[in-house]
């Protein structure tokens, strides 16, 4: 039979996905001041003139007894928003340097957030959501429609497998230039490449429908396969394994994430 992989051909109705949208995205933790407030709180800052708006790059999420610290870049002294259904909107100024740190409360469900750079009527959405889970043990991370979501909270051998209902991606975090072996049911290892950003991609030759057995590094995972992907919004489930986030794309298309128990 054959299956189609993440760099191939998509189904009509199915997200394409790539390994390279995301990636360019995280860059190494930044220690900065500042604080953020609502949105309808913030003082008004006076964006840098530029002839573009570079949308937010979410570099870190810092998981602390109050509250979760979001830090990144964005537009020298511009605006950066997050805005979720049903929840609070955040803002904040970026320095001088574009660094920012946005503070939002722990969220009373799990919640996808929009983040943007707002420079006066001008808005520029990142091209990921920023995924929070309620769970203090639970996953921080970017889900992008039709690429490899970036895990930000503490991983195992691997990170997450994302799905389309049909191609099943694994990824995870290791040293730069290293290999990783990744093998489905028992079947003989691949040989992931780390990146210099530390990061490792591979297709998995399985259907993301179907409950699987992968092992990385040795380790056993039970993914559990994609689960229902026809609802909208963000369903999640949570078991001794991990934790599956099930969520729609603006496109309409729906997407699975699985996040392993470090």
């Amino acid at each position: 039979m054959t299956r189609r992989n993440f760099q191939g051909r998509a189904r009509p109705g199915r997200q394409r996905f790539g390994a390279a949208p995301l990636a360019a995205v995280v860059m190494g933790g930044l220690t900065l001041a500042g604080c953020s407030r609502p949105a309808g709180d913030a003082e008004p800052t006076t964006p840098a003139s530029v002839d573009w708006i570079m949308s937010p790059m979410v570099q870190s999420i810092e998981r602390t007894p109050s509250a979760l610290i979001v830090r990144g870049l964005a537009v020298p002294q511009g605006r950066v928003v997050l805005s979720g259904d049903g929840a609070a909107v955040y803002a904040t100024g970026a320095d001088p340097e574009g660094r920012f740190e946005l503070r939002i409360l722990p969220p009373a469900a799990d919640m996808v957030f929009v983040v943007e750079t707002r420079n006066g009527q001008n808005a520029s959405p990142a091209p990921y959501r920023l995924l929070v889970s309620h769970d203090a043990d639970g996953p921080l991370a970017l889900l992008g429609a039709g690429s490899p979501t970036i895990r930000l909270d503490a991983g195992g051998a691997l990170d997450v497998i994302d799905s389309d209902g049909g191609a099943a991606l694994a990824s995870g975090r290791a040293r730069p230039g290293g290999l990783v072996a990744v093998a489905t049911n028992g079947g003989p290892p691949v040989q992931a490449r780390v990146g210099r950003d530390g990061r490792w991609r591979t297709s998995l030759d399985i259907s993301g429908s179907a409950p699987a057995t992968v092992t990385v590094a040795g380790r056993a995972y039970d993914y559990p396969g994609s689960g229902q992907m026809d609802a909208a919004g963000l369903t999640s489930t949570a078991d001794a394994s991990g934790w599956r986030m099930v969520w729609t794309t603006r496109q309409g298309v729906g997407q699975s994430s699985w996040f392993p128990r470090p």
